[in-house]
């Protein structure tokens, strides 16, 4: 008996992809190398990744009981001012997982991220929180502006950049977080590495535009829910 038919007589484990009549349904090794081929992933890889994702639950792990929205919930209810990187690190899931699952923010479709990018994150009062290796930058935007316009700035600098790795092509998704009791809001754009490449605090424009605001999170909580079913 070969290696091949050896290792075909040891798979047991139901296929779960709901494609059956696929030729490669059952042969997972088949299924990999198509998928290799076409630069894609195999639909059950994608089905558990979104599983584990939105709820965090490994059913044979005795240690993840909890969803993980229900611990994002718990966390800020015990740290209501920490930030989404804080409940990363002590969930031990990455910052997208936090904003994912947080019923407090919301994603923005994508047709929109340009618009509101640039509607908001140079707004009077916003102010740009940027995580270096060493410290995390707090920074308005009207300077961050003006830098960017002026000639040997230190400004100008850091601008050119947080500006270098902001490539539209690398983010994967950006949030709107309606936060506090004053509803504060933030933006959060997030790369492909399921990490806040930058954060921007809306300050006094969210104060003075609250209502503009609230409509626009409210819309796009509805359209979350319309896309997953499911309420926040």
């Amino acid at each position: 008996m070969s290696d091949t038919d050896k290792m075909e007589k040891t798979n047991i484990i139901p296929c779960t992809c709901p494609h059956v009549t696929c030729q490669n349904h059952g042969k997972c090794r088949e299924c990999v190398s198509a998928h290799k081929a076409f630069h894609s992933a195999p639909l059950c890889i994608l089905l558990m990744e979104a599983d584990m994702k939105k709820n965090h639950i490994h059913k044979i792990n005795p240690h993840i009981r909890t969803p993980l929205s229900l611990q994002i919930a718990a966390f800020f209810q015990e740290n209501p001012q920490a930030s989404a990187e804080e409940a990363a690190s002590s969930l031990k899931v990455t910052p997208w997982q936090i904003l994912d699952g947080w019923d407090r923010a919301v994603p923005v479709p994508e047709e929109e991220w340009r618009q509101v990018y640039h509607d908001f994150a140079f707004a009077k009062g916003a102010v740009w929180e940027y995580d270096t290796s060493a410290v995390r930058l707090r920074l308005p935007a009207e300077f961050l502006q003006e830098s960017g316009t002026a000639d040997n700035t230190p400004g100008k600098a850091v601008f050119g950049k947080i500006c270098a790795e902001l490539h539209w092509e690398d983010l994967y998704q950006i949030f709107l977080i309606r936060k506090g009791e004053r509803r504060g809001y933030r933006l959060a754009l997030v790369n492909e590495e399921e990490r806040i490449a930058l954060e921007v605090c809306l300050g006094d424009f969210a104060r003075i535009q609250s209502g503009r605001l609230e409509k626009l999170w409210e819309r796009y909580r509805k359209a979350a829910e319309d896309t997953t079913g499911e309420g926040r």
